[in-house]
C-alpha cells in the first residue's frame, strides 16, 4: 500500500532563475524485522515511488529531484502519521472509559 504526501522541488531554469513546484511524492513503506535464529534483521525503510507535480503542466528536471532527500521527508511523514494514529487510539480509549462511567 502506497503513501502520499506534498512537498516541493526547487531549480533552476536554462536562464539561472530559481524554479519551485509543488510536487506529490508517492511511497512505499517497508516495515522492520527484527530477525531470528534462520532469517537475518531487516531495519524498516521507505522507497520512492515517484514525485509528480501537482500542476501537470510544469516539467522538473530529474536533477531537481533528490530521492535521498524525499526518503528523509518519507521516514519523518511515516513517523507523523505513526504518532497520529497512537493520538487517535488514546483518545479513542478515553472515549470508551468516559461512556462507560
Amino acid at each position: 500500500m502506497s503513501h502520499t504526501f506534498k512537498s516541493t522541488a526547487m531549480w533552476h531554469d536554462s536562464v539561472g532563475n530559481e524554479c519551485e513546484c509543488e510536487v506529490i511524492v508517492e511511497y512505499d513503506r517497508y516495515v522492520g524485522y527484527n530477525g531470528d535464529s534462520v532469517n537475518p534483521p531487516e531495519e524498516s525503510r521507505v522507497e520512492v515511488i515517484g514525485v509528480t507535480p501537482v500542476i501537470a503542466d510544469y516539467d522538473i528536471p530529474a536533477s531537481a529531484i533528490d530521492l535521498e532527500a524525499y526518503a528523509e521527508e518519507c521516514d519523518q511523514h511515516w513517523a507523523d502519521e505513526i504518532a497520529a494514529a497512537a493520538d487517535a487510539r488514546g483518545e479513542a480509549q478515553r472515549d470508551a472509559q468516559w461512556e462507560r462511567l
